[in-house]
């Protein structure tokens, strides 16, 4: 995984999360959809059971939640949020993020 690290930019976490459940080299299925994923491409994969279709899949959405992760105090962020009825707020939430990001 150390080249997809690298080439498509997946933070450090995340290969040293990879190497301690044994993952070191990526499938084939990883080989060709984590560029069309890189690249905002759609796209269908098929693949055995164990072939790594689901790590392929997940990278890319830990990578993005680990960029949004990366508000720093002072911030202001603004969100709509879900109703019980199903739907959304007709105006959205406006903070200001607080507290020390590492």
């Amino acid at each position: 995984f150390q080249e997809a690290v690298e080439e498509f930019g997946y933070p450090p976490f995340l290969q040293a999360a990879l190497a301690r459940r044994g993952f070191f080299y990526l499938t084939p299925v990883q080989q060709c959809s984590l560029p069309l994923m890189r690249d905002g491409h759609d796209f269908m994969a098929s693949a055995f059971t164990g072939s790594g279709k689901t790590t392929a899949y997940l990278l890319p959405i830990l990578k993005s939640l680990n960029e949004a992760a990366r508000l720093v105090p002072g911030i202001q962020v603004a969100s709509h949020f879900k109703r019980k009825d199903g739907s959304r707020s007709a105006r959205p939430s406006i903070a200001t993020v607080r507290g020390m990001k590492n």
